[in-house]
């Protein structure tokens, strides 16, 4: 974030990931997770215990299972802020923060930072979603190397995972299509960092069966 060479030292492999690097200080939901497997932090539990969307046994208490941001309930049964997107339509989610404060800071303590509550967005079985960037950007900080200070974070069908983020004036118009008929989207600003973003989403029309893409793209290797 505070470096000054022209070029990225390092690239994802997927480059919808750059501005994800360094952009927080904080262990992720899955490093938490990759450690209490490796270090079998449960083992001493007898009792089976059934989490739910890639949630794992808290190392302390037996009965309780620990949950992906997206996810919440004893069990993560629970989708946070579910929307079901109609076959038709779109659905916007608008995100603003005009408040300034010229304090540099390179803060990644998410605790401080402004949010809108976690939402999981679902298309029918087999579908897909679109999503566009209408707009997005912040007026303090146009073209930002990183989105740690704010954005808009799109979790694309492992919500497990930290999701793709964007936050610069030169994301707005982009248009992809999510891996799954799940996403999970959230906005951020820390305090005093003024942002904004409008994103809407549909269901991809032409959509083909999720199972028929990797099929495609398995015979493509040969």
């Amino acid at each position: 974030d505070n470096g000054v060479a022209p070029k990225p030292v390092l690239n994802p492999h997927d480059t919808d990931y750059i501005y994800v690097m360094s952009a927080t200080k904080e262990l992720t939901f899955y490093d938490s997770k990759m450690i209490n497997i490796r270090y079998k932090c449960g083992e001493s539990c007898t009792e089976p215990i059934n989490c739910q969307n890639g949630g794992y046994r808290h190392p302390k208490y037996c009965s309780r299972c620990m949950c992906s941001d997206f996810h919440d309930g004893d069990r993560c049964e629970i989708e946070r802020g579910l929307i079901e997107l109609p076959t038709e339509g779109t659905r916007d989610l608008i995100y603003s923060k005009t408040d300034f404060d010229h304090e540099q800071t390179d803060e990644r303590n998410r605790s401080k930072f402004d949010k809108d509550p976690l939402v999981v967005i679902k298309a029918p079985t087999n579908r897909r979603i679109r999503i566009n960037i209408e707009s997005i950007g912040s007026r303090g900080m146009k073209e930002p190397n990183t989105c740690g200070n704010f954005g808009v974070e799109i979790a694309d069908g492992d919500l497990e995972l930290t999701g793709k983020k964007c936050c610069a004036e030169k994301h707005t118009g982009r248009s992809f299509v999510s891996k799954s008929n799940v996403i999970g989207y959230r906005a951020y600003s820390y305090h005093g960092k003024p942002f904004e973003s409008k994103i809407s989403f549909s269901v991809e029309p032409d959509s083909l069966p999720i199972i028929l893409d990797w099929v495609i793209y398995f015979c493509q290797q040969f």
